[in-house]
Order: C-alpha cells, then sequence, then structure tokens
C-alpha cells in the first residue's frame, strides 16, 4: 500500500502514547491497534505528510541510525502498519440504540433469564425448553426476583414438523434441527444482548477468579482456555466465562454468563476432572459436537489486572512467562470481538489507564493440572 493511501486511512484513526510505542484507535472501521515505538513514530510521519527520505531522516536524528539500518526499521514499520491497514472493516450498521424487540409470536409462556444485569424472554415448548435449559437453566429468573425489568430481547421457538422455527433477536426467523437449537438461540441471545449492555469493549476470553485475584485468559478457539478453566475450577477458582468478556465502563470486566462449551475432541480431558459430563445434553454447535458443562456461573465486575494467553501444545511443559507490556496489549487487542457504539479517544485514554496497571503472560502447557500448579505458584 503506498504512503498516500496510508496517508488517506490514517486521517479516520486517532493516537494514543504509551509506554514503548501507542494504540491506534480506528474509528470508522471500530478498529484498535497497538503499535511498537518505531511503527508509532513512522505512523505519525506519515499522517503529518512526510515522505520516505524525510521520514529516513527523521527516524535517523530521533534514535541515533545509520541510514541503512534507519531504512531497515521503515520497512519493518510499513509492513506492520500495511498489515494493519489490510485488516477489513465491518459493514457500517450496528444494533445499538435499537427499541426492545420482541419476537413475532409468543404462543407459548415465556421464560425470563438474566444476563448481563438484562433480561431476555424465550418462548418455547416444553421439549425445546429442555434443551434451551442445558444451556442457561442457571439464569432463570425466580417468581421471587425483585428485578421488574422488562426484556430487551425477545425470543419465540415453534414446532415444525420434526424442526424448531426461532424468530426474534432481531433475525429472521430460521427453521433448526432439535440439536442445533441452543446453537441458534446463543447467537441470537449474544448478537442481540451485546449491543444493549454499556461497556469498552468485548474480547474472546476466559475470566476466572482465585480469592481476590481475578485473571483474563485471551485466546483463539483450539489454544485449551476451556479445559484450563475447568480445571482451574477444579482447583476452587470461581468461573465467570470460557468465551466472552466485557471491559465495562468503570474498568471492571464481567463474563458472558454462560457454561464451558466442551468439544467432543475434549470430552476424554475433561470427564475425570468434571464425571458428570458425561450425562450431559450434546448439542451440534455450528458443525460440531459439544455439551455445556453444568458448572456454577458467578456474576458481577471483576479488577482484574493480570492477564495469561494460554497455549496447549502436546510436548510442552507447563511454564508461564511474564511479557513486556505494550507486546501484551498488542496480544490482547488481537482478541478483540466488538467495539460498540460510541466508543471514543477518551475510552481508548482509560483503557491504558488499565492497562498500566496490568501484568501480562504467556502460558504452554500440556497437562492442565500442571498448568494450574504452574498458576497458582506464580500468581499466589
Amino acid at each position: 500500500m503506498k504512503l498516500g493511501d496510508l496517508r488517506a486511512l490514517f486521517a479516520d484513526m486517532s493516537f494514543h502514547p504509551t509506554d514503548g510505542g501507542a494504540v491506534i484507535y480506528d474509528a470508522v472501521g471500530k478498529r484498535l491497534f497497538a503499535l511498537n515505538e518505531t511503527a508509532a513514530f513512522v505512523w505519525l510521519a506519515i499522517r503529518g505528510g512526510a515522505g520516505r527520505e524525510t521520514i529516513n531522516s527523521e527516524l535517523r536524528a530521533a534514535f541515533d541510525l545509520p541510514r541503512q539500518e534507519a531504512e531497515n526499521w521503515i520497512e519493518l514499520a510499513l509492513s506492520s502498519l500495511d498489515q494493519m491497514a489490510r485488516v477489513k472493516r465491518p459493514e457500517p450498521g450496528g444494533r445499538a440504540g435499537e427499541p426492545a424487540i420482541t419476537a413475532t409470536s409468543m404462543p407459548h409462556p415465556g421464560t425470563d433469564y438474566r444476563l448481563l444485569g438484562r433480561t431476555v424472554r424465550i418462548s418455547a415448548p416444553d421439549a425445546a425448553l429442555r434443551l434451551i435449559d442445558s444451556m442457561i437453566d442457571h439464569l432463570r429468573r425466580l417468581p421471587s426476583d425483585n428485578d421488574s425489568d422488562s426484556p430487551v430481547l425477545s425470543i419465540a421457538v415453534a414446532v415444525d414438523g420434526a424442526k424448531f422455527a426461532v424468530s426474534g433477536g432481531g433475525e429472521p426467523t430460521a427453521v433448526t434441527e432439535p440439536k442445533q437449537l441452543v446453537a441458534e438461540i446463543e447467537r441470537r441471545i449474544v448478537q442481540g444482548l451485546l449491543p444493549r449492555v454499556p461497556h469498552f469493549l468485548t474480547f474472546h476470553a476466559a475470566l476466572l477468579q482465585a480469592r481476590d485475584r481475578a485473571v483474563l485468559f485471551p485466546a483463539p478457539s483450539g489454544s485449551g482456555k476451556t479445559t484450563l478453566s475447568v480445571a482451574l475450577v477444579g482447583a476452587g477458582w470461581s468461573y465467570r466465562t470460557d468465551e466472552m468478556a466485557l471491559l465495562g465502563c468503570n474498568l471492571a470486566w464481567q463474563g458472558l454468563p454462560l457454561p464451558p462449551c466442551i468439544k467432543a475432541t475434549s470430552y476424554r480431558l475433561i470427564e475425570p476432572l468434571q464425571p458428570g459430563l458425561r450425562h450431559v445434553i450434546e448439542h451440534d454447535r455450528f458443525g460440531r459436537r459439544v455439551k455445556f458443562l453444568p458448572l456454577s456461573v458467578e456474576s458481577g465486575g471483576l479488577a482484574v489486572f493480570t492477564v495469561v494467553f494460554p497455549r496447549y501444545r502436546a510436548d510442552a511443559r507447563a511454564s508461564l512467562r511474564p511479557l513486556r507490556q505494550l507486546e501484551g496489549l498488542k496480544s490482547l487487542l488481537t482478541h478483540c470481538l466488538y467495539v460498540p457504539e460510541g466508543f471514543c479517544g477518551a475510552h481508548v485514554a482509560a483503557l491504558l489507564k488499565w492497562h498500566n496497571q496490568t501484568k501480562y503472560y504467556e502460558m504452554q502447557f500440556s497437562s492442565p493440572r500442571q498448568a494450574v500448579k504452574v498458576l497458582c505458584k506464580t500468581l499466589s
């Protein structure tokens, strides 16, 4: 990508310095990026209109570099910036600010569930409700609950031959097999609810707490974070989520309160830790066989100042390696799933305030039990 193209793209972005580099916020694309010191320097120079020769000269003066080394630094920075620029921007739109959604029809009495301080109402026949409750029974609102909030999201399930028709949640009606019903309900809840919960950012991460320390575990699918979460629960940690964690406007973290979703490939790993898993209903979640492990799920905000990036490797000894802060922030931002409407530069400053107090680690492990020992020893 040419410097002029980058300059035009950078015009929509804001620059937020931090130790060792900066965070760039793309307000149009709703994206956050962490840059090291060199990339941040080059970013500012490009946005300021400098050409390549000027950037080289300024870089040599700022860092006392020979010309060729400065040129090498520019190449590395431009490679990083080019990758940043090529991240696809989401299509315009979003649900923030929409009114509460109601299902097109409610042929069955509605059952209310409480997630992230909001009420979701699901109307479904008993056969469907039994499947749904295998995931969210712990979130049911009791008749004795004093909270009288009306639902912000309503979903209706109707029988359609041997299948179920699902409507509401701001999505077109979908007809699903019984085994796929829970995945469809989960999708509608997540996509319909998150835009209605005031918060800064949503991350793909597990969130657990041991005594007075809460730990965030950001990682992609297949990294072992769910298996690690279950092992930590067995060691006495309290479980918040293994899937999505929200950074609140008050800098407290809370988890999407769904139970651990165990893939069929992990049943053998989890059953020794949680024998009850073998008796749990199995579902089809986007083409994968899964079970939702019925664990106690805690709610409420947590102060989190420890971030661990877990990575399962079959041949790895459990180890925990401290990361430089900017390296940790850069990794964390790659796991950001959702930037709500209204997020702005002031919120980036709040994010950096939290970041400056946070310690980051990278963990490799093959045995969840050994990983738990290393975590408890290092973080105690």
